[in-house]
Parts: C-alpha cells; structure tokens; sequence
C-alpha cells in the first residue's frame, strides 16, 4: 500500500540538493517539492493516516508544502490528514496516474475533501469529481487551463519552490487539449473568489459552478490571485466548512 510513496521518497532524497536552496523547505527539507510525489507529514512523523483527508493541489510554478499548504495543514491537522499532491505542470497523463494511484493507496474508504489554487483548483475539482470527494474547495481555481496558460507560451519560467528553471511550449499547452471536469456525485463545492484577481474574470468562474449543485459561493474584496490565508479571513471559511457536517 506504500510501496509507490516510499520509492517516490526514495527518489527524491537521492536528488542532490541544489544549490544555494538547501533552506529552501526548513521544516521538512527540500525534497517534498520535488514532482510527482505525494507530501504527507503524518507518514514523515510516522503517524497513522486518519479517516478523514484533505488533499492540497498547489498552482502553476508552485509546489507542495506552500504557504497554503502549511496554512490548511495547521488549520486542519488535529481532524484530518493533510496530504499535497505534487504534480508535473504539463504531464497530464502521468498525473492522472499519479492520481488514480493516490486515491488506491490512501483514500479509499476515507471521507476525503479536495482543495485547490489557481491551476490546482482545475486538477483539485477534476480529481474530488473522479473519486465523489464529499467536498472541493476551490481558491480562484483556473476553469480553462489553455486559456491562463497561453500568456506563458515561448516564455521561461521559474518553479523557486523546486528551484527550477524551464520555457513552455504551445505543445506543452496543447496537452490540456480536450480535459475536462466530469461531474459525477454532485460533491458539495465551496468556491472562494477575490475581486481583485487579476487573472480571471469572476463573471467567467461564476456561471462554471452555478448548475453545479451543492455550492457555497464566497466573494472577498481583497486577496489577490494566491490568497494568503495566514490573515485573510478565507481562512476561517475554509475550516468552519471542511469541519461542518
């Protein structure tokens, strides 16, 4: 059963570190941010995984344990098992089975809520869809990643928190031709907007969720597109609902 973590671990702590950022994740190491990999700090402290799990998807050019993971962790940790899920911006089929393989090893039988930013926000509704999560949560969640990800097209770009450096291609775009999000048992949806994102049109994002079900829809005046939950009071939205039944 953690067979697939523990080589994935393996590989990791055998990359060597790169310079200049051996501080970069201080609490855990730097090993955590590295793709495709499953980030758990209850296995890492050798604890049991609990019955109930949140799962975190980081955004674009982000990385697992970010300041929304470690928010959503100390937040959520005394209930829930806290996992990230770091994946390859532009694998789409290997993080699909990077996926399949988490909900197989880790969530089965488990009341699972699914969380996402950004570009995470569209793997985090896609995947909490696939396996009838009993709850998304969604953070200015990208609905069409063609469309935020055309403006990067030929540019390089940098991952600090994998401390990497590459350029995308329209054929790495290209290869969320096509993907979608299936509905399938109605999860129940917290959507959380700010109005001064400046990558995405609210009136877009909106009308994506409105048919959806069960939705609970928040709109902040202030936060910016990565909403920082160490103050912001998303924060406690966030919780108050992950914890309501």
């Amino acid at each position: 059963m953690r067979l697939l973590f523990c080589l994935g671990l393996l590989a990791v702590l055998a990359t060597p570190a790169f310079a200049g950022k051996a501080n970069l994740n201080p609490e855990w190491g730097t090993a955590p941010y590295q793709a495709p990999s499953f980030f758990i700090p209850d296995e890492i402290e050798g604890k049991p995984i609990k019955d109930r799990v949140v799962v975190v998807f980081h955004g674009f050019k982000s990385a697992v344990p970010n300041g929304t993971f470690k928010r959503i962790y100390k937040l959520l940790r005394d209930t829930h098992t806290v996992i990230g899920v770091n994946y390859t911006y532009f694998d789409i089929e290997g993080t699909m089975q990077h996926l399949d393989a988490l909900a197989k090893d880790y969530l089965a039988g488990r009341e699972v809520v699914v969380l996402g930013t950004s570009l995470g926000g569209f793997w985090a509704d896609w995947f909490g869809n696939r396996i009838a999560a009993k709850k998304i949560v969604l953070l200015n969640p990208v609905i069409e990643p063609k469309q935020i990800l055309s403006k990067y097209d030929g540019k390089t770009v940098e991952s600090e928190r994998r401390a990497v450096t590459f350029t995308v291609t329209a054929d790495d775009i290209a290869k969320y031709d096509g993907m979608a999000v299936e509905v399938s048992k109605e999860p129940a949806i917290l959507l959380i907007l700010t109005a001064d994102d400046d990558r995405q049109v609210m009136t877009n994002t909106i009308p994506s969720f409105v048919d959806r079900g069960r939705l609970t829809l928040e709109i902040f005046p202030e936060g910016g597109h990565t909403i920082n939950l160490k103050k912001h009071p998303a924060r406690q939205v966030i919780r108050d609902y992950v914890l309501t039944e």
